[in-house]
């Protein structure tokens, strides 16, 4: 890094530390919160190598600012065993079926058709 990009970082370091440390918080037990907050870091050396110096200070804080963010994001996808499809359609299944009704995930998936059909194919054979 040269030397404008390290007095950007170093400018920028007390409020990105703040914004690391409150999404750090948010994070589940299990999360790997040194790899979050390394990947946090990591994005805020990275906007200082791609931020056009002309915009001036309060501008790359901005710039950082979702950088960060994005970097820690895309740090916890990588760490969640569940791919967000897994994850949209468990969200979707549960919206769907009412609560209290009985309805099993088996039943709204057809799972227990299926074993229906089964047994009745073994029955026969």
């Amino acid at each position: 890094m040269t030397a404008e990009q390290e007095s950007l970082v170093a400018g920028a370091l007390p409020l990105m530390e703040k914004v690391i440390a409150k999404y750090v918080r948010r994070l589940p037990t299990h999360a790997d919160r040194d790899a979050v907050r390394g990947a946090g870091l990591e994005g805020l050396c990275r906007a200082a190598k791609r931020f056009d110096p002309a915009m001036g200070q309060s501008a790359f804080s901005s710039y950082a600012y979702r950088r960060v963010v994005g970097s820690m994001l895309d740090e916890c996808r990588t760490l969640d065993p569940n791919p967000r499809f897994t994850e949209r359609r468990t969200t979707e299944i549960s919206l769907e079926v009412p609560a209290g009704e009985g309805i099993t995930l088996g039943d709204t998936i057809g799972i227990a058709e299926r074993g229906k059909e089964l047994a009745r194919l073994e029955l026969v054979a």
